[in-house]
């Protein structure tokens, strides 16, 4: 019997078998009915009211959370900035790996949807705008609030802007859903850069931005490997490689190419199958059903499924943690959080490109019975962990994807007072909760973080000595790119160097010569970005 159901007939079978409505549950309940894979355990690392919303987190150098929490979700798409959202900070002051400080860090911001540490500080993306926030004073709190860009698209809240991510190349990135928009500096429209279809990068040493890769239909997540390799992801594709830059494309206009990234999973489909524990909510399958009746009979075997795949994929993010098992190292996690799970597989190179195929059948990484539990986010910690962000409601979809009859029968609301963080670790790991803290290292120190094997500390390292810029690294990091015995480490030399301005060409000779390939992949890189003189 094939597995996969498509069939309108199938409705009335899950129907039959829908259980009724169910009340949310405690974090320490909820913790109860997940089924994480074996060999791992999952802890609960913060909950309400500590957090509240939760759809994306980001580590500072100090081991320090700060959170995005998205308090008007449910709303129907706006045209006008949301004033209700509010970014945490969170602390673990004892070191237990649960959080014990919460400090309400920003508050009266539209939908932040991604958080990238700078400076002391926290860039946030807070649509229409993208700010910069930061705490002089020592309270916790916000005292600067600077809008850095502005003109990102507003709307339905699952097609933001979102999930700022540093890049080797020492931007920041962001997805773009379907976001889109005219993004320009306050009161200046001297340079005006268009996203529609296409992803977001920002220099902050420079304060230059600009479009990148022309999307895939990309949602909510992006993420980068240990060698730079960007994922994006969509509703139904948890998986996709963006393989170009815009920039080699931009070059050719008359050149037609409709994307620069392909979908990746091993399927070979528009979607994967997955394998939830939970039940399908009625209101679901009642949505299914009622578009069954306007679609064209041609369009329903392959448009329709009520459960059993993806169809909330989100924040996508390969494992480079360096604590999991090497069976483990460089997988690729995708959630889906309305069928309450993540999922897990494992990533081969495929040409040019790379291939995702899934890791165990019949089961997921991680499940829960729980209809409420709604993992919308993925993180590699400082302590090599891997952190769930669970949004812990009721209703995952915004008022935008309800049909009317439907939406007058739910309440958005219900859960908008929880939401919980989660930490996996595997059961080999039995040494205490304790994250790199990098606040304070010498600059040898930091140099040689530069091939530690999380890519949290390593990228965070390298964040932190080009913010420092002074030119005293240079030899260190001269040195770093002959003698580490890492390739990551000496490949994150070499884009350190290049973001301090120190990048020598003897360097680059050197590095096109390392003996491992990937190095020598990123000195050819290096080497053009020299030779044009730009980013």
């Amino acid at each position: 019997m094939n597995p996969k159901i498509y069939l309108i007939p199938a409705l009335a079978l899950l129907m039959a078998c829908q259980a009724p409505s169910v009340a949310g549950l405690s974090p320490e309940e909820s913790l109860k009915t997940m089924e994480v894979e074996d060999g791992f355990q999952i802890d609960l690392f913060a909950s309400e009211p500590d957090v509240v919303d939760p759809v994306a987190i980001a580590f500072d150098e100090s081991g320090r959370v700060y959170v995005a929490e998205m308090r008007e979700m449910e709303v129907l798409p706006a045209l006008e900035p949301g004033t209700k959202a509010t970014i945490r900070r969170l602390e673990d002051t004892d070191h237990d790996g649960k959080i014990d400080q919460a400090v309400l860090f920003a508050e009266g911001l539209s939908f932040p949807s991604g958080l990238a540490p700078f400076r002391g500080g926290v860039y946030a993306l807070c649509t229409p705008d993208l700010l910069y926030l930061k705490d002089t004073d020592g309270d916790g709190k916000a005292d600067i609030k600077e809008v850095v860009l502005t003109g990102f698209a507003q709307g339905n809240a699952e097609h933001r802007v979102n999930n700022l991510t540093w890049g080797l190349d020492n931007w920041i990135h962001a997805a773009n859903g379907h976001g889109g928009g005219k993004v320009h500096r306050p009161g200046d429209d001297s340079k005006v850069v268009d996203l529609s279809g296409r992803d977001f990068r920002f220099n902050p040493w420079t304060g230059e931005f600009e479009s990148t890769s022309r999307q895939l239909p990309g949602g909510f997540g992006l993420s980068f490997d240990d060698w730079g390799r960007k994922y994006i992801c969509h509703n139904e594709q948890h998986c996709m490689h963006v393989v170009l830059d815009e920039y080699y494309l931009s070059r050719n206009p008359n050149l037609s190419i409709r994307s620069t990234g392909e979908k990746i999973s091993a399927d070979g489909r528009v979607d994967s199958q997955v394998f939830p524990i939970s039940a399908p909510q009625q209101w679901r399958i009642d949505r299914t059903n009622m578009r069954a009746k306007t679609m064209a009979d041609s369009f329903r075997d392959t448009q329709l499924k009520v459960n059993g795949y993806f169809t909330a994929a989100c924040g996508v993010t390969p494992y480079t943690g360096g604590r999991f098992p090497a069976s483990h190292a460089g997988n690729l996690f995708a959630c889906d959080a309305a069928q309450n799970l993540v999922h897990r597989d494992l990533l081969s190179e495929k040409g040019a490109s790379m291939v995702a195929q899934r890791a165990e059948e019949g089961t997921e990484f991680l499940r829960s019975s729980d209809q409420w539990f709604r993992p919308v986010n993925l993180e590699i910690g400082p302590d090599g962990a891997l952190y769930v962000v669970d949004f812990y409601r009721d209703i995952i979809e915004t008022g935008a994807s309800i049909p009317e009859d439907i939406l007058s029968t739910l309440d958005l609301r219900e859960g908008s007072d929880s939401g919980r963080i989660y930490r996996i670790v595997h059961d080999s790991d039995t040494s205490p909760y304790d994250p790199v803290v990098l606040e304070g290292l010498s600059q040898k120190e930091l140099v040689d973080k530069l091939s530690h094997p999380n890519s949290w500390v390593r990228k965070t390292a390298q964040r932190l000595i080009v913010e420092d810029g002074d030119s005293s690294f240079t030899p260190l990091l001269e040195k770093a790119v002959h003698e580490a015995t890492s390739p990551l480490g000496r490949m994150h030399a070499l884009w350190t160097l290049r973001g301090m301005g120190a990048l020598s060409d003897e360097t680059i000779l050197t590095a096109l010569a390392d003996e491992h390939p990937r190095v020598r992949e990123h000195a050819i890189k290096l080497a053009e970005l020299s030779l044009r003189g730009s980013e």
